[in-house]
């Protein structure tokens, strides 16, 4: 017998398996030879979605080996959308992706029901590692002004690491459920706290916030994905946002431009 059933989950199987037991008993069913489509919804489920069709569990061995599907679709998904946003940006087809990673569009959308989750898993999964980034300026043997300045170079870096993500990235700052929100107010976290000892150190002009920093790095990152832009346009419009917050640099911070 194969089930399909609404919005996938521990209860779901569950419930799948008890009304497996219920047809069992009432000798409704063939094994192999009858399909069923059984809707199982939450109560608080606002739509419902009809996932693929997915064999019913009824065995420990049947719920490893959808985990391992799962995660085996899962990694598929990201690599293939790695290359679908590297080669076409951040607007390509979400169908069109699940289509090339070989899923139907629901189990896309189950793994990753919005494209800001989808984008925000591949930046943790391929995009530039800017928790590293901050750990190594931390522990290099310079200024806190250079280490301001390298900071935000990186997330300059980071922001063009794909066509058209400064415009998602700019809409996460508003919207406090998108899954973008939490990286990018751990980039502002840490800016601030590069900034706080560039202001302390008089490498930095006081009343600037890292947020500021942070957008001025934003408005840069779409100077440089703008099509009539070029290498000399980029280089501008970065130094202008660091003489927009530097003050007294040393020798280590102009050696960084």
């Amino acid at each position: 017998m194969r089930i399909s059933y609404g919005s996938p989950g521990r209860g779901e199987l569950q419930r799948a398996f008890a009304i497996r037991q219920l047809l069992s008993r009432m000798r409704f069913f063939r094994h192999n030879e009858e399909t069923f489509s059984v809707s199982l919804t939450l109560a608080e489920k606002v739509s419902d979605f009809n996932f693929e069709e997915t064999r019913l569990m009824t065995s420990p061995a049947d719920f490893r080996g959808t985990r391992t599907d799962a995660r085996r679709n899962r990694a598929k998904i990201l690599e293939v959308a790695e290359s679908v946003f590297a080669i076409e940006g951040m607007e390509a087809s979400m169908d069109s992706l699940a289509k090339r990673a070989g899923v139907g569009p629901a189990t896309l959308y189950r793994h990753f029901p919005t494209r800001d989750a989808l984008i925000a898993a591949v930046l943790e999964a391929h995009g530039p590692d800017l928790r590293q980034e901050a750990a190594d300026i931390a522990e290099s043997d310079i200024d806190a002004g250079a280490a301001l300045d390298r900071w935000i170079l990186a997330v300059g870096e980071w922001m063009r690491a794909y066509d058209g993500l400064p415009e998602p990235v700019r809409v996460a700052l508003a919207d406090g459920n998108s899954p973008l929100r939490p990286t990018c107010q751990q980039m502002i976290d840490t800016t601030q706290e590069f900034l706080d000892a560039a202001q302390r150190d008089g490498y930095a002009r006081p009343g600037i916030r890292g947020l500021d920093l942070y957008l001025g790095a934003l408005a840069a990152a779409w100077v440089a994905a703008a099509t009539s832009a070029d290498a000399a346009a980029t280089h501008g419009a970065a130094g202008l946002l660091r003489s927009g917050w530097a003050l007294n640099q040393s020798p280590e911070s102009c050696a960084h431009r």
